[in-house]
């Protein structure tokens, strides 16, 4: 059997055994590991309690990823529903202020936000924002429902398209007043070039900054293909569009690190499974070029996907999401 372009460099990085069972967990639905954050006030935990079909999900979190301030959400009994099946995901209701009470999003991508370590004060730049969810994530840490305020979080999206709907969810979780006063700030700036981010005529740098940059997203290239791996085609996947995205991403990671405070923290993610020249080859490019030491916080794959996730004496298999 010829095998394509796309299965030969896949397993080239992770051997034919567990490229199988990858590409077995990418063909499942996305709703199987998604989870809802609570955003809002403390009604919407009741909200929860009143809605049908949605559960607390408890204390019981993905190993390191624990934040005192977020609650999660899962669909009611989604452990014990065949994993080729979709979830339904009840939509937000409104909470007594008016703004929507849970965000749903895949359990992975809670992670990138949550290792930032956001603190109430910070200046924090989400750099590849749209749609909103990590920036949500971000929102939520930084302005706490004991009523603190202070600090700032710009979101920041280059595509005017995309941007438009970022503004629309941002206000739908945080009102119109935290956009009013310029506490969350929605910028359009290509976060790969070294921009002079400034704020009242002097340059602006961030406690915290988070780059979800822009990737080949294997899953998402899958998911267009009517006939699987075997109808993936040169537009859509190629080993030099992987060169072209790990390119943009060490420049984006590159344009964060000068945009930092002293003592930041930048977290980079991407959702591609290519570690050779992006996730893995972009760190190793980033020390290179700047000669300094990266904190690895954690191996998302060893934290979400080989360690078994119980949760009322179920867990979430490690082949379910595909990595």
């Amino acid at each position: 059997m010829v095998l394509s372009a796309f299965e030969s460099y896949f397993i080239g990085q992770y051997g034919p055994q567990r490229w199988a069972k990858i590409l077995t967990g990418l063909s499942r639905s996305r709703t199987a590991a998604a989870v809802g954050v609570l955003l809002n006030n403390s009604d919407a935990v009741e909200l929860v309690e009143r809605t049908p079909g949605v559960e607390l999900l408890g204390t019981e979190w993905p190993p390191g990823a624990y934040h005192e301030d977020i609650q999660l959400i899962v669909p009611s009994g989604m452990a014990t529903l065949e994993e080729e099946k979709d979830v339904f995901l009840p939509p937000p209701p409104r909470t007594s202020s008016g703004t929507l009470a849970w965000y749903w999003m895949d359990m992975a991508s809670l992670i990138p936000p949550l290792l930032l370590d956001v603190q109430p004060g910070h200046d924090v730049l989400d750099a590849c924002a749209a749609p909103g969810g990590k920036s949500c994530i971000l929102g939520r840490m930084l302005f706490r429902h004991d009523g603190t305020t202070h600090g700032s979080l710009t979101c920041n999206e280059p595509s005017a398209k995309r941007r438009q709907k970022l503004q629309a969810v941002l206000a739908s979780y945080f009102g119109s007043s935290y956009m009013d006063s310029r506490r969350i700030m929605v910028t359009g700036r290509p976060a790969e070039k070294k921009v002079e981010w400034r704020r009242r005529g002097s340059r602006r740098l961030f406690d915290r900054i988070l780059i979800d940059a822009p990737c080949t997203h294997e899953r998402h290239v899958l998911g267009q293909s009517a006939t699987g791996v075997a109808g993936i085609q040169k537009d859509s996947w190629s080993i030099a569009r992987c060169k072209r995205m790990a390119a943009l991403q060490v420049r984006m990671v590159m344009a964060g690190i000068q945009s930092l405070k002293n003592n930041g923290r930048l977290v980079y993610s991407t959702c591609s499974l290519d570690d050779e020249k992006q996730n893995d080859g972009v760190i190793d490019k980033s020390k290179a070029k700047y000669f300094i030491q990266l904190d690895i916080f954690i191996d998302l794959r060893v934290a979400l996907y080989k360690e078994r996730w119980r949760r009322q004496g179920t867990y979430w298999r490690e082949d379910s999401v595909g990595i």
